[in-house]
């Protein structure tokens, strides 16, 4: 069983996942050379931009990541984890959502074009979380 506090991250980080559509960039991430930590991915940005909780040390963004990344391909072991907290999990609705991918990575890379402080717009369009 999960600690309470890595138990708070990954419940927090796992439907935003879900609803910026990176949810297959995340069960399927396999860079051996820079892993979750000290990728330059968009992905990665984005998803660490939309945590409401801004204090994570690169290694414990990482540590959140790879524990979705786990009970993304593992969500009976995920019930369980929520069941052990006392508490529904979270719905994972909308798994393979390309198209929001492309357009979040699209944005993201705009933004940064145009915004050298990094800060994201993140508006919820259509029940899908859109970076601007």
């Amino acid at each position: 069983m999960m600690d309470n506090h890595t138990f708070t991250m990954v419940r927090e980080a796992m439907p935003i996942i879900e609803s910026l559509g990176l949810v297959d960039f995340v069960s399927n991430f396999n860079d051996t050379t820079t892993g979750f930590m000290f990728s330059s991915r968009p992905e990665v940005n984005i998803i660490g931009n939309a945590l409401e909780f801004q204090s994570h040390s690169g290694s414990s963004f990482a540590c959140v990541l790879r524990n979705c990344q786990y009970f993304f391909t593992h969500m009976d072991e995920w019930a369980k984890e929520c069941q052990n907290h006392g508490i529904p999990p979270p719905p994972i609705v909308a798994w393979n959502d390309n198209n929001t991918n492309e357009q979040n990575i699209n944005n993201f890379n705009a933004n940064e074009n145009d915004n050298n402080n990094n800060n994201l717009n993140i508006n919820e369009i259509n029940g899908h979380v859109q970076v601007q």
